[in-house]
C-alpha cells in the first residue's frame, strides 16, 4: 500500500448528535466535495467505526459516482472487531466493507495497542482530517492529537455543529 499523502485524507469521529444530523450531512457532503475539488484528496482513510467514520465512509462511496479517482480505503485494528458491534451497526460496516477499494488490517486478532496502530496508519498516510470531535483540547482522542503534532489539515466538523 503505497498513498501520496498529499492526496489523502483520514475520516475520524465519534458519536453523531441526531437532533442536528440533517445539516451535518449537508455539511459534510460539501467538506468531501471541497477536498476532491480544491484539494484534489484522492484516497479517504478511515477506520469505518459507528458514528461520523461510517456516515463519511458512506458519504464517499456516494461520491465515487460523480468523481471515479476518489478511493475508499478501510483500516481496521483487528479482523474479529466488527463482530463485537450491535447488528445495525455491522450492517452498515459489511456494506462500507464490500464497496471499499481496500481493506487493511493491523493484525487478525486483538492486542493491546491495535487501536493505536490503526490511528497512526490513518494519520501517517494522510494530509488532511476530516472529523467530528466534540471534545475540549485535553479530552481529545489520541488520533486528533496526533493529526495536529503531525501537522495535518483538520476540518472539525463538530466546530460548526451548534
Amino acid at each position: 500500500m503505497a498513498y501520496r499523502r498529499e492526496h489523502c485524507c483520514c475520516l475520524a469521529g465519534g458519536k453523531l448528535p441526531q437532533d442536528h444530523f440533517a445539516s451535518l450531512q449537508n455539511a459534510l457532503m460539501a467538506s468531501l466535495q471541497d477536498l476532491i475539488v480544491k484539494n484534489q484528496v484522492q484516497t479517504f482513510l478511515s477506520g469505518a467505526l459507528p458514528g461520523f467514520d461510517s456516515l463519511a465512509a458512506l458519504n464517499v462511496l456516494f461520491l465515487k459516482r460523480f468523481y471515479p479517482q476518489v478511493q475508499l480505503v478501510l483500516s481496521l485494528p483487528y479482523k474479529e472487531m466488527p463482530k463485537e458491534w450491535e447488528p445495525a451497526q455491522n450492517s452498515v460496516f459489511q456494506d462500507i466493507w464490500q464497496r471499499a477499494d481496500e481493506v487493511f488490517y493491523c493484525d487478525s486478532a486483538y492486542f493491546k495497542g491495535c487501536s493505536r496502530m490503526r490511528d497512526r496508519f490513518l494519520v501517517e498516510n494522510s494530509a488532511f482530517c476530516l472529523c467530528y470531535y466534540r471534545h475540549a483540547f485535553w479530552e481529545q482522542p489520541f488520533l486528533l492529537r496526533y493529526a495536529e503534532e503531525q501537522k495535518l489539515h483538520i476540518v472539525n466538523m463538530a466546530q460548526n455543529d451548534t
